[in-house]
């Protein structure tokens, strides 16, 4: 039972909006991984916006690539555990992330990878020729 558990709680479950149209639309994919008895949401954000969290980071050195992946974070986990993370503002959410355990910040940020590489496989070359 724990092993069937296991294995079931650990995929993704996009959401409606989860395809090409959608993303070349410019509109917010989303996507949930549920993992043990746990869960993350996130949602897709634009290059523009991924470039606004950059500039504020010189990306030199270990503090300013966490500092830039904690606020990437902060803008893209709609739900972890089915909770909003806490707070109404970025740097609040930056704040709870901070406090994590490393090892939980580290597992959410690899996910995330995971999330960003399951939308740039929506584009292929087979359907690069759609833009």
């Amino acid at each position: 039972m724990g092993e069937e558990l296991k294995n079931k709680k650990q995929e993704w479950v996009d959401g409606e909006n989860f395809n090409l149209e959608s993303l070349v639309m410019g509109k917010e994919l989303r996507s949930k991984r549920d993992f043990g008895k746990n869960s993350v949401e996130f949602r897709s954000l634009s290059s523009e916006q991924v470039e606004e969290i950059s500039n504020k980071h010189d990306m030199i050195g270990f503090k300013a690539n966490r500092a830039f992946n904690k606020e990437l974070l902060a803008e893209s986990i709609v739900e972890f555990n089915g909770k909003p993370l806490p707070g109404s503002s970025v740097e609040e959410r930056m704040s709870f992330l901070a406090k994590l355990p490393d090892s939980i910040f580290d597992l959410l940020l690899s996910l995330h990878q995971e999330f960003r590489r399951r939308v740039q496989n929506i584009v292929t070359e087979d359907n690069i020729a759609v833009f």
